[in-house]
């Protein structure tokens, strides 16, 4: 059973870093960030504006690092 959890996760894995590249390269992601920034903050206030703003500099470091090593 965990080989075949070890599997799925590994596709599902794939799958994600797939999408994610797609989304990377597309001007799209720029106006999903702005957005949703503006209706986190609608939202949440500025604790769900401080939340948002951290997954933001995830993301970005994520990028940096997937230039770095591809």
């Amino acid at each position: 059973m965990n080989n075949i959890s070890s599997l799925l996760d590994g596709k599902v894995l794939n799958i994600m870093l797939h999408f994610y590249k797609r989304l990377k390269e597309t001007p799209l992601l720029l106006g999903y960030i702005i957005v949703g920034l503006a209706v986190t903050f609608g939202l949440k206030g500025f604790q769900g504006l401080v939340v948002a703003l951290k997954n933001l500099v995830v993301l970005l470091n994520n990028q940096d690092y997937d230039r770095r090593f591809t």
